[in-house]
């Protein structure tokens, strides 16, 4: 008797847990993008995108406008890879166009549409290192996640991000064992919820990278696996085309202001005095000579003017960091500024007159998700003679660049805002203080 009174509630267990599944697995495999599209480059005929789909086995494009093209191209060692992700690169040819539209299609049923900003809105921009996030055996490491900062920048009214390394953390021992295990900690990172906002927020993205994205902790350029993490760094990246294809090195033009993107991991050894390399020197040398802009920041992963080594600063290669900044002077390359990252810290280090023609800054910014520095009973805390004053920032912390008018001339105005975006300080630099 009691048995049959337990049937129709077990049966109706039994429905409840059916739906259960079906509505899970519907949910689980649906096809869809989990990160992008990603904007790159974009230039007055070419623009390019980078997207990761999840359980779809193909990609298709609805209709173009008028004297659009685009060249669809896989990832193909994702697709030998796995299963279930799938990356293209999606290369877009227009007429001289302000946006671009366009629907994907991952099954006959679904598409969805965007349209992306191309033309350049402005010069300002934002900049930052340090960009760890937990994922898989990374958790072991820091269980949580803090990546609020992201939604925070995604807000931002800007033309592109300068990631200037350690953009990820790739696992030593685990990682960077294999092309699989490197693909899968990219593929966990760009899922993350508010970074995958960001990147397809519709600002430019442009990166370079340090060690940790390169290969172990502090590693050269004949780290054993750098083919594979080479291979890695370029498919998830959209950068333009660099000067040579030895290194990751580029150039980003904008009309105030150049980039110029540095590659400080895939020639480097201490043991040659080589941080960039002679070929890349003088790619760069060559770019900043025949640069129009106002400003020319050179990007360095690690930190070029803080009278400090010990902890891989550009000052560890004595002759060739001499032999760049001697030939800022010399050739009168007005307006350079140095960018780097690397420290989990930000702070401003100036290179003072008395040593060079006008001063020279080196501006620092991290972290933006990595855990801050504990820098309490540090000698680098200590150290601030050529610290610019008020600049320490010992939290998490992401850089805006904006050009404004002083006295009817261009300036650069640096501000250094927290997590929630709110401003932490601000510094301007002028024509007049960078040679002009």
């Amino acid at each position: 008797m009691r048995m049959l009174t337990l049937k129709p509630y077990l049966s109706s267990i039994k429905i409840k847990i059916s739906f259960f599944f079906i509505f899970f697995s519907s949910f689980s495999f649906s096809q869809k993008i989990v990160s992008g599209p990603l904007l790159g480059e974009c230039t007055d005929s070419n623009a390019v995108f980078w997207l990761m789909t999840k359980n779809a086995d193909s990609l298709t494009l609805g209709k173009l406008d008028v004297g659009v093209d685009c060249t669809i191209m896989p990832d193909t060692n994702m697709a030998m890879l796995f299963k279930k992700h799938k990356a293209y690169k999606l290369f877009f040819t227009h007429p001289n166009v302000s946006t671009v539209s366009f629907s994907i299609r991952l099954s006959k049923k679904k598409s969805e549409a965007y349209s992306y900003r191309i033309k350049a809105r402005n010069n300002d921009f934002l900049f930052g290192s340090c960009a760890f996030i937990a994922d898989g055996l990374a958790k072991g490491y820091r269980a949580w996640n803090t990546t609020k900062i992201y939604r925070s920048m995604q807000k931002e009214q800007v033309d592109k991000m300068i990631w200037m390394g350690d953009n990820i953390y790739l696992m030593p021992y685990y990682d960077l064992k294999n092309l699989k295990r490197i693909y899968n900690r990219y593929i966990g990172i760009r899922t993350n919820k508010d970074l995958s906002s960001f990147l397809s927020s519709g600002i430019k993205h442009y990166a370079t990278w340090d060690d940790h994205d390169f290969g172990p902790n502090n590693c050269e350029g004949d780290y054993i696996n750098a083919p594979l993490t080479t291979l890695a760094f370029k498919n998830f990246w959209v950068n333009p085309t660099g000067i040579n294809n030895k290194d990751v090195s580029i150039v980003v033009k904008n009309k105030e202001v150049d980039f110029f993107l540095t590659d400080s991991r895939t020639n480097r050894s201490v043991l040659k005095g080589d941080y960039l390399g002679k070929q890349q020197l003088n790619d760069l040398k060559e770019s900043l000579k025949n640069s129009s802009a106002i400003f020319k920041v050179i990007v360095s992963s690690s930190q070029v003017i803080n009278p400090l080594i010990g902890h891989d600063s550009y000052r560890e290669f004595p002759e060739e960091r001499e032999d760049l900044l001697n030939f800022i002077q010399k050739e009168k390359i007005n307006g350079v500024l140095f960018f780097s990252g690397d420290r989990h810290h930000s702070e401003i280090y100036v290179g003072k007159r008395e040593n060079y023609r006008y001063d020279l800054y080196d501006l620092t910014c991290s972290p933006l998700s990595s855990p801050k520095h504990r820098l309490k009973f540090s000698k680098h805390l200590k150290n601030v003679g050529d610290r610019v004053e008020n600049s320490l920032i010992l939290k998490k912390n992401y850089g805006c660049g904006k050009i404004i008018l002083l006295e009817g001339k261009k300036a650069l105005e640096i501000t250094f805002k927290n997590k929630k975006g709110c401003k932490i300080n601000s510094f301007v630099f002028t024509q007049e203080m960078l040679g002009y």
